[in-house]
């Protein structure tokens, strides 16, 4: 008769032969034992899976060099050509098999392909039809959508952020399903999609989040998607609006400001001016007052002067360096930027003016002049400083 054991029955075996082997020692040796053979075990698991995950990561570069050899320069040239290709165009073009099925595994390794290809030539006059049509030859929508809708949280993350970074067409109700989700980062980066190419209601970031604090990493995030809105030609949100809105925190309205200075609305000068009148917030008015010299609004500069009287030392140099902005010519602006230098008494006050007086045309660079010569000895550092060319002091100041 032949006795075979199977799969179970073997390991089960071994491990009562070492049980009643161990038995035969006293507690500390067994427990010595035990650690060892554990630790062993843990050690031989975890160099199993370090060389099966290595394995994947050559497999998956060998993917994409060998992607990239075949394909890199007619992508390149069909994304630069001022000829039209259609997706059949591009299916022919590169030989791609039009029936072929997504596979995200095998799929997911053209997303750095199609990064680098549009890193290099989106400032080189990308034909953005030609673009999307190569994306979708290649079933990269496909691909993110099945990948968006993962159970697991790092794809959804990761393939939202590719989709942004190489604008590839996304359905916005895929992304708006998670615009309530309860993970920060995923709700964050649902939000963000929605706000760049979303068409329905796009802005809902804003109108919803308004009152929450708004990190620099945040807002640099937002601009960066409201530029690529504003470069695409799409519609950009009126920001005014939201910057004396009272249930709106400061960091938000603060991030109003900014866009608004940033994106040039000049038109939105007098009701920025109207709000700093009333602004008791240093952080606001600071912003405030730096958009309108930015923007060089002229009818700021009569509440520049008021503001100065009772400001504090941080908004005096913000308020100098408007009205130097600004540079209206005003004879003015130099007689009060003179006399402001004469009453101060810190070394980045004082070098903050002489820096505005300098630019401030040929009236400001006659009163620098005059300021020098009738500085003391230990005050004529301040003017050289202003004077070398090697040195820019506002980095400084």
């Amino acid at each position: 008769m032949d006795y075979s054991l199977d799969f179970f029955t073997y390991w089960k075996y071994h491990i009562l032969v070492l049980y009643y082997w161990l038995g035969e020692y006293p507690p500390v040796v067994r427990f010595c034992a035990i650690f060892i053979i554990v630790n062993l075990l843990l050690a031989i698991i975890f160099l199993l899976r370090d060389y099966v995950v290595a394995e994947k990561v050559a497999v998956d570069n060998f993917r994409v060099k060998r992607y990239r050899q075949r394909f890199y320069e007619g992508m390149k040239e069909i994304a630069l050509s001022p000829n039209l290709y259609t997706q059949a165009d591009v299916v022919a073009y590169l030989r791609l098999s039009p029936r072929i099925r997504v596979r995200p595994k095998k799929w997911k390794c053209y997303v750095p392909l199609f990064r680098e290809l549009y890193v290099e030539v989106k400032d080189s006059g990308v034909n953005k039809e030609n673009w999307s049509n190569m994306l979708y030859a290649f079933k990269m929508p496909t691909y993110f959508e099945m990948q968006v809708r993962s159970r697991r949280m790092k794809e959804r993350l990761d393939a939202l952020k590719d989709v942004a970074d190489i604008s590839c067409d996304l359905k916005e109700a895929t992304a708006a399903r998670y615009l309530y989700a309860k993970d920060d980062a995923l709700r964050l980066t649902s939000r963000l999609h929605t706000a760049r190419f979303g068409m329905s209601y796009p802005f809902r970031v804003f109108a919803e989040d308004c009152g929450k604090e708004y990190t620099d990493e945040v807002c640099i995030k937002l601009h960066w998607v409201l530029k690529v809105r504003h470069d695409l030609g799409l519609s950009i949100p009126n920001f005014v609006r939201w910057c004396s809105l009272p249930d709106s925190s400061i960091s938000f309205r603060l991030f109003a400001v900014n866009e608004i200075r940033l994106f040039g609305f000049k038109s939105d000068c007098p009701e920025l001016l109207n709000i700093l009148k009333t602004c008791k917030n240093e952080k606001l008015s600071c912003a405030l007052i730096q958009a309108l010299g930015e923007l060089q609004y002229e009818p700021a500069e009569q509440e520049f002067f008021k503001r100065y009287l009772y400001a504090g030392l941080t908004e005096r140099q913000y308020l100098s360096e408007a009205l130097g902005a600004i540079n209206s010519g005003n004879p003015e602006v130099v007689r009060f930027l003179e006399e402001d230098y004469r009453k101060a008494t810190s070394a980045v006050g004082k070098i903050g003016l002489l820096r505005v007086l300098y630019d401030y045309g040929e009236a400001g660079r006659e009163s620098f002049n005059r300021l020098k010569a009738e500085a003391p000895e230990y005050d004529r550092i301040y003017f050289e400083h202003i004077e070398c060319k090697l040195i820019d002091s506002r980095k400084y100041a």
